[in-house]
């Protein structure tokens, strides 16, 4: 019996032994299945990893957005691999990689690959920024529009009393002309010499091709105002509008209670706007426009979308063709610029308010649309 007994622990013995080794093979270190070295590209730089063999973590310092990974290179003992292949990952790189060594015994380690220094997945740069901090228009960034031809600028002129930065916001006004002493006239064309509107444009100071442009408004209603916030080709390399392209953001007409977003395009008004739905190229957004709201496009290369405090409610793409039909269907990349404007009367605004006989009195003005911020975010 106790012959039985010592052969019994012998046998229990060898078998734990076994066991204790086959487990240590996952995670067991050996020259044959070790990490000599380990670094990452990230745009046009090189970032060597730190290896801690006691730890098994692999960490590296200096890259902060996974998007600008771009090459993995890295030294195996020889005969061994690694699973994930490290390059099959570039494109969905986290905060933290794990991967495994395997000798060509068998024996397997697992690598923790750490980057110290991660924020996110895109880096994100703001190229422009206006909080309308102080007592003036900051001219660096913007132009103030003058009196022009067109039905959005007939009325704007250059005069503090309807462009006005005060207590942190942008004020861009519609008033009574001080110098018109006869009554507002409120006709099917109401007599441009009677008001005066507030217009400013980022042209030649700031213009850019695709970005997030984020802007925080509210918009006061009265009959015939007609505010907007929308983005102009700065050159007309395709010609002249609607050839080279126009993205409305922010449309509002007299007391509506939505907004209008719009893509203008050569294929798009071409005989007599046949292709004006294909795809759509406008929608409308219900919304209280006086309260405080973000207005929001991100424009890339091959899509636009239309975003109102965060929520996408409209999108332009690009699709296969960028001419169809003979017609320039996405002259979106060149270089746009910001306008912000508070227009009183237009053909169309004033279409709308005379078939709704609303009636534009001097006690509705001033009108003003309020700006918190605008702001640019390229990727």
């Amino acid at each position: 019996m106790k012959k039985y007994k010592t052969i019994m622990f012998l046998l229990l013995l060898i078998i734990g032994l076994v066991n204790v080794n086959c487990s240590d093979n996952l995670n067991e270190e050996t020259p044959e299945n070790k990490l000599i070295s380990f670094s990452i590209q990230a745009n046009d730089k090189s970032y060597t990893a730190v290896i801690d063999t006691n730890d098994k973590k692999v960490s590296i310092g200096g890259i902060e957005y996974t998007s600008d990974i771009i090459g993995v290179k890295y030294k195996l003992s020889e005969g061994a691999t690694i699973s994930p292949d490290p390059k099959t990952r570039i494109e969905a790189w986290g905060k933290e990689e794990k991967f495994t060594i395997t000798s060509s015994n068998g024996n397997s380690v697992i690598y923790t690959v750490l980057l110290t220094d991660h924020k996110g997945q895109a880096s994100e740069v703001i190229v422009f920024e206006d909080n309308f901090d102080g007592n003036s228009l900051n001219t660096s960034n913007w132009n103030i529009v003058n009196s022009g031809s067109s039905a959005w600028n007939n009325t704007a002129i250059n005069d503090p009393l309807v462009v006005e930065v005060s207590n942190g916001t942008l004020k861009l006004k519609g008033i009574k002309n001080p110098n018109f002493t006869g009554k507002l006239q409120d006709v099917e064309s109401i007599d441009r010499s009677s008001v005066w509107t507030g217009a400013i444009d980022s042209s030649h100071k700031f213009d850019f091709t695709y970005g997030e442009v984020e802007i925080r408004a509210r918009i006061q209603q009265v009959p015939r105002a007609w505010p907007a916030i929308w983005l102009h080709p700065t050159d007309n390399v395709y010609g002249s509008n609607p050839n080279s392209g126009e993205i409305d953001m922010v449309e509002s007409l007299n007391y509506d209670s939505f907004f209008y977003s719009t893509i203008h395009t050569e294929y798009h008004w071409a005989n007599n706007r046949q292709y004006s739905n294909d795809p759509e190229r406008y929608t409308t957004k219900a919304v209280n426009l006086t309260n405080w709201n973000i207005y929001k496009v991100e424009w890339t290369e091959n899509k636009i979308d239309f975003i109102l405090n965060g929520l996408v409610y409209h999108t332009f793409n690009r699709g296969n063709n960028d001419t169809v039909s003979g017609y320039l269907r996405w002259p979106f990349d060149k270089d746009f610029h910001i306008i912000l404007s508070q227009q009183i009367g237009g053909s169309w605004v004033d279409a709308e308010a005379n078939s709704s006989n609303w009636v534009l009195k001097e006690s509705n003005l001033p009108v003003v649309m309020e700006i918190d911020y605008v702001k640019v975010i390229q990727k």
